[in-house]
């Protein structure tokens, strides 16, 4: 990996020492906090669309309903809820009447169970998997 290249997946530090956390954090030389500053001052501006500016609200709202124990510092958080709740929850909020839903085909048990949930929920529910169009991985350069 390049060590520009943004990999919060990869950063060494416990959430609560990082950059992206506290001003004086530490960061690897991959962070974006750090090194992508202008980035993300444009990225802010899209704030100002009500539309993005609405979803991001309700988004944080989902999110600090979503756990329990935040009192006890992040360490400690814990999911109150299934991550599916959480998407009716937040579609509701948003008042979306039609989801998508996009599968690999080793998950179309998966797929159909979510589908069901969905659609069980008043939603209308539209759904594609990796193979439609038979679009064949060598036509991506990807010969596993």
């Amino acid at each position: 990996m390049e060590s520009g290249t943004p990999n919060c997946a990869r950063c060494p530090f416990k959430i609560a020492d990082r950059f992206c956390k506290i001003e004086d954090g530490k960061n690897p030389s991959y962070c974006p906090t750090k090194s992508l500053p202008d980035l993300i001052e444009r990225c802010l501006k899209e704030y100002d669309s009500p539309d993005v500016y609405e979803f991001a609200k309700q988004a944080a709202i989902q999110e600090a309903d979503g756990y329990t124990n935040r009192e006890l510092g992040y360490e400690h958080i814990k999911p109150s809820k299934p991550r599916i709740e959480e998407i009716i929850e937040f579609s509701r909020k948003m008042n979306y009447k039609c989801l998508g839903l996009a599968f690999c085909d080793g998950f179309i048990k998966e797929a159909k169970i979510v589908e069901k949930l969905i659609s069980g929920k008043g939603f209308t529910v539209v759904s594609a998997m990796c193979k439609v169009g038979r679009v064949p991985k060598e036509k991506v350069d990807c010969n596993p």
